[in-house]
């Protein structure tokens, strides 16, 4: 993934031990939640944001990657998920991409089952709630701490696609 302007708040991801055993025989999928600052400028944020999210949805299906996109106003917080291939094809395109800066790589792992089955792009925005939970992922606190707060706001995420009726 090229560094141009992507920090990560953890070490690179790593194959899960026993990858090679897992019984099912799928492949492990690579999960990746950063947070960004929102370049968009009114008057044109609602349009930006409503493309974004359309050719988002687009791409990840085409490409097999799952996820969810919460926006506040002024900050993105996106947990994609999928082939290890695509996800990193996917973040070298979000790193280049002028509509957001300051890209934070917050957790980046394997994991055996997807969380956001049937889901492009689960988005949600502009909830003035979630940016509270979202500065905590992104400040300078301890490992541990951030680690719950990220967990925090995957779980937020999740629990946005429980209230939609349909992907």
């Amino acid at each position: 993934m090229p560094d141009l302007k992507t920090k990560s708040l953890e070490n690179p991801c790593r194959p899960l031990p026993g990858l090679a055993a897992k019984q099912s025989g799928d492949a492990a999928l690579r999960s990746i939640l950063y947070v960004s600052r929102c370049k968009f400028q009114a008057p044109d944020r609602d349009y930006e944001i409503a493309s974004l999210v359309a050719d988002s949805k687009r791409r990840n299906q085409d490409q097999g990657i799952t996820g969810a996109l919460i926006y506040t106003g002024t900050h993105f917080a996106q947990i994609i998920e999928g082939p290890h291939e695509n996800i990193e094809t996917l973040m070298g395109k979000i790193d280049a991409d002028i509509r957001h800066t300051e890209i934070l790589i917050v957790r980046d792992e394997y994991q055996f089952r997807r969380r956001f089955r049937g889901w492009a792009l689960a988005y949600s925005g502009p909830p003035q709630f979630i940016a509270a939970e979202m500065e905590p992922v992104s400040s300078t606190m301890a490992q541990k701490e951030r680690r719950a707060a990220a967990e925090r706001l995957i779980a937020l995420m999740l629990a946005f696609t429980s209230l939609e009726v349909s992907p």
